[in-house]
């Protein structure tokens, strides 16, 4: 009995021997690294992130936002950028304001930090077209125009009353006198006929323009403008005197009396004579009837509705037209050649070659 229990005591003892030992060999920072397994690294006191200290999460290799992982930094609650942040929302979706620290998602556009209202001329001030203008409005308005213009305006405003529109650049006025529409431009056109000056004033009325003498107007006077489909040409000049001869001799042109050459020269000694304060009849008073909008309007035709164009070719002299005479003539331009009958191949020997 005695013998059992000293067996007994001398198990538990070497039990409780193995089990320290193999406690120690498991704490023990020299132990020998196993076959296949890294060399573990020391515990950095220097990193709070440090997996091996206590209270540490391992890394999570499916967040690449991890601050475990190599090469990251941690992540900072202060940062808009953060990677933890939802992502921005597409700086090309309607109302997401684009940052200007970013590049322009759209190609080719000039980056701007404010964009402006193009709904808007440019300015502070626009009264919409037949709203009474006040002059304290039109004064506020040419106050930074250049001394010509901001005259004529006020010269205007006496003579013609409010205008129907102001905007920054131009003062409008309607129905007034005999012109149908009255422009006053802020920024002058230089011209250099008859001699070098500058024009500011843009009148308009209704007159029905051939196209074969559109030409011939501008051949006249550079300033002027047409609009046939609308029936309407509007004059550039640089005094209301100016504009009633040009018109007088417009009208001369398309009713085929003066050429344009002519009423060229005309135009350059009218104006010299008003330079030297001489007033020719042809400044004073329109010739001609001035006739009522919307009757001298040219609606044109369309596509396909005019002999020669339903046909694409049918108007050029050198397409082959079987309904014009002389065409059987060989010697007739526009007489197709004939066709040459191609050369037969000789024939193929038996066996190529």
């Amino acid at each position: 009995m005695n013998r059992l229990n000293r067996f007994v005591t001398v198990g538990a003892l070497v039990a409780a021997v193995g089990a320290a030992v193999s406690l120690a060999w498991q704490e023990s920072p020299t132990r020998p690294n196993q076959p296949g397994q890294p060399e573990p690294q020391p515990r950095d006191p220097t990193r709070p992130d440090d997996p091996l200290q206590p209270g540490t999460q391992p890394r999570d290799p499916t967040r690449p936002d991890d601050p475990l992982q190599p090469g990251t930094q941690p992540r900072d609650p202060t940062r808009p950028d953060s990677p933890t942040i939802p992502p921005r929302r597409d700086p090309m979706q309607p109302g997401t304001p684009r940052d200007p620290m970013q590049p322009d998602p759209i190609p080719g556009r000039q980056p701007d930090l404010i964009r402006p209202d193009l709904t808007q001329p440019r300015g502070t001030t626009q009264v919409t077209i037949g709203q009474p203008v006040t002059r304290e409005v039109v004064d506020q308005v040419i106050s930074s125009w250049p001394a010509e213009t901001k005259r004529f305006v006020t010269t205007s405003f006496e003579k013609f009353g409010p205008p129907a529109a102001v905007t920054s650049d131009t003062v409008v006025w309607q129905d007034v006198g005999p012109w149908t529409k009255v422009v006053v431009l802020k920024e002058s056109v230089k011209t250099n006929f008859p001699s070098p000056h500058e024009e500011f004033l843009i009148t308009y009325l209704p007159m029905k323009v051939p196209a074969e003498k559109a030409c011939e107007l501008m051949k006249f006077d550079g300033g002027i403008i047409v609009n046939r489909t609308a029936g309407e040409v509007g004059v550039l000049a640089s005094r209301e005197e100016l504009s009633i001869a040009t018109f007088n001799l417009a009208y001369d042109i398309i009713q085929g009396t003066k050429t344009a050459q002519q009423a060229r020269s005309e135009l350059a000694r009218v104006s010299m004579g008003l330079d030297q304060g001489t007033m020719d009849p042809i400044t004073q008073d329109l010739k001609f009837e001035v006739a009522k909008a919307g009757e001298t309007g040219d609606p044109d035709q369309p596509f396909g509705g005019t002999p020669g164009l339903d046909r694409p070719g049918m108007d050029r002299p050198d397409i082959d037209r079987p309904d014009l005479p002389g065409l059987d003539r060989p010697d007739t331009p526009g007489t197709p050649r004939p066709i040459e009958p191609r050369p037969t191949d000789p024939p193929r020997r038996p066996g190529g070659g």
